[in-house]
């Protein structure tokens, strides 16, 4: 009686990791998005760095986009670091997104010497870009 319990749960869960594993397949959107940097000519305190994001050839009605920009406090430690500001987020749901934009991220504005940021899609199924980092000391 035992084995049979087993058994049955081995297969309802191999069922389910399975099927959870298929969600996420065929996920790809097409869209841009590109920092650009200030020049080396511009001072440490006048430094800022444009993200521009164009998401124009997305469904906008059926998807949600984020773009999620995080400052980082402990910028020594790289991608790596763990200790951050409060996340600044671009959302699909606010009334003045649009599709093909751009923000200017201010050193001084930020307070932060560095920051990451990724983009987060859902549609029919989600798609989460990895973290890409960007620092204003070179």
């Amino acid at each position: 009686m035992k084995k049979k319990y087993f058994l049955t749960l081995f297969f309802l869960g191999i069922s389910l990791f399975g099927f959870s594993q298929s969600k996420s397949l065929n996920c790809k959107f097409d869209y841009t998005i590109k920092l650009v940097e200030s020049g080396k000519e511009v001072s440490i305190v006048d430094k800022y760095a444009v993200l521009s994001w164009d998401f124009s050839k997305l469904n906008m009605t059926k998807a949600n986009v984020q773009i999620e920009v995080v400052p980082i406090l402990d910028c020594f430690n790289g991608e790596t670091a763990r200790e951050f500001k409060e996340s600044i987020l671009i959302s699909s749901s606010d009334k003045n997104f649009k599709t093909k934009n751009s923000i200017t991220l201010k050193h001084i504005e930020m307070m932060a010497k560095c920051f990451k940021y990724r983009v987060r899609i859902v549609s029919n199924c989600e798609e989460i870009s990895d973290w890409k980092y960007f620092s204003y000391i070179n």
